[in-house]
């Protein structure tokens, strides 16, 4: 699975509404040439590809440093396929928009012939991991849900620190799923393999407890827990 992350600062601004109804349509166009070259699977790929994804929002003329060119990017492409016979459909977006996710899932998989139930479960269990499982200091605000007709699927969601003023999106891809857990060259401890690992590359610090972790990692982390209440 090719994933990544990107750490961006935090904007509280909105995008006009010009603006949007540009990146909508060129966004759109964009998209449906690149689906009819390379295919709908290169085209989750790439969304999936932190830099790609930044660069492709930059190219649609919007700020190239700023969080919210995560929110619009998904936002224009979303209801750009709405208008679009590309065999990519969207679910999800911003706030509580983000928490019509299963429901959208549902339409769409009775529209195109999916398990919308199973999606839904996917797309609750991708935004609890970076919400609650990746402990980096990032509530997630923002998660949006790519499918295919053929059932392959990304995920692109965001989470702020308001503390730092920082926000951080995260990337998923279906293909090879069991290969999640891989680093990126990110901050993090790492409890995957019954020891802890520690990559102080990035200055940054996070528990990465999301992949399989030991018997050995839970005996240690409540015995830690319990002395540090009792």
């Amino acid at each position: 699975m090719k994933t990544g992350v990107a750490t961006i600062p935090l904007d509280y601004g909105k995008c006009p509404p010009w603006l949007f109804k540009r990146i909508k349509t060129l966004g759109g166009i964009m998209a449906e040439l690149m689906i009819e070259e390379f295919g709908v699977d290169e085209f989750l790929k790439r969304l999936s590809h932190p830099a790609w994804f930044q660069s492709f929002g930059s190219l649609l003329a919007f700020d190239w440093n700023s969080s919210g060119l995560s929110v619009v990017l998904t936002a224009a492409l979303k209801a750009s396929f709405k208008e679009r016979n590309l065999g990519v459909y969207v679910a999800g977006g911003k706030g509580k928009t983000s928490r019509k996710t299963p429901d959208e899932l549902l339409i769409i998989g009775e529209k195109i012939g999916l398990n919308g139930a199973k999606y839904a479960q996917i797309s609750k269990l991708v935004a609890k991991i970076d919400n609650s499982l990746i402990q980096d200091g990032f509530s997630l605000y923002h998660h949006t849900f790519f499918v295919t007709e053929k059932g392959n699927w990304a995920v692109i969601q965001q989470g702020m620190n308001t503390g730092s003023s920082k926000a951080r999106r995260y990337h998923w891809l279906s293909h090879g799923l069991p290969r999640i857990n891989k680093s990126h060259g990110l901050t993090r401890m790492d409890m995957n393999h019954g020891f802890t690992q520690i990559n102080k590359s990035h200055g940054l610090t996070r528990m990465d407890m999301n992949h399989g972790f030991t018997q050995i990692n839970k005996s240690h982390g409540l015995t830690r827990i319990n002395k540090t209440t009792d």
